[in-house]
């Protein structure tokens, strides 16, 4: 069917549905990163009891999942498109619209590629920042507004920098 007939919501609620099956693999992959691997290295133990089994923490890098268009674009472009007819406020109308999510696992980092009113933005262009969005940390790339260009490549590596960054330090010791 299509979107026409069914309107958005259907559209929507459609589009929660299949995103069930990719959240469940996501939290797999990050539960069981290295299933069917074994640690080929050893660490002396420090009771001086000889060489143990290298912990999936040591020797495996950390397990980093990357999902393009997910929750955040999803739930700021349907908000948008479905009416509020209700007496709800705009604000209780996307906390609904995001409360559908639940089940689904949330983002830890957001990275946001952010249009800018700067039409032409000049040496900021290279700018790149992080906000809190409640508990997901957020990577901010200003764009200038209507620009088809992608960043540049050292704004890319400047926020793979600060990716790895955030990774390393929450990363236990």
């Amino acid at each position: 069917m299509s979107r026409r007939k069914n309107g958005p919501i259907v559209e929507y609620l459609n589009n929660i549905s299949a995103w069930h099956p990719v959240s469940a693999q996501v939290v797999d992959y990050i539960q069981h990163p290295y299933r069917g691997l074994r640690a080929k290295t050893k660490r002396d133990d420090k009771l001086g009891n000889g060489s143990v089994p290298a912990s999936r923490d040591v020797g495996y890098p950390l397990p980093v999942a990357l999902i393009s268009r997910y929750q955040l674009t999803t739930v700021d472009a349907f908000a948008c498109e479905i009416s509020i007819d209700d007496p709800y406020s705009q604000m209780s109308h996307q906390q609904w619209m995001e409360s559908l999510w639940r089940g689904c696992v949330g983002p830890d980092i957001v990275v946001y590629i952010q249009d800018d009113d700067i039409p032409d933005m000049g040496p900021s262009q290279e700018l790149v920042y992080s906000a809190r969005l409640q508990d997901t940390l957020g990577i901010v790339i200003p764009r200038a507004r209507g620009s088809s260009k992608e960043p540049k490549e050292r704004v890319l590596r400047h926020v793979v920098w600060a990716i790895d960054s955030i990774v390393m330090n929450t990363r236990p010791q």
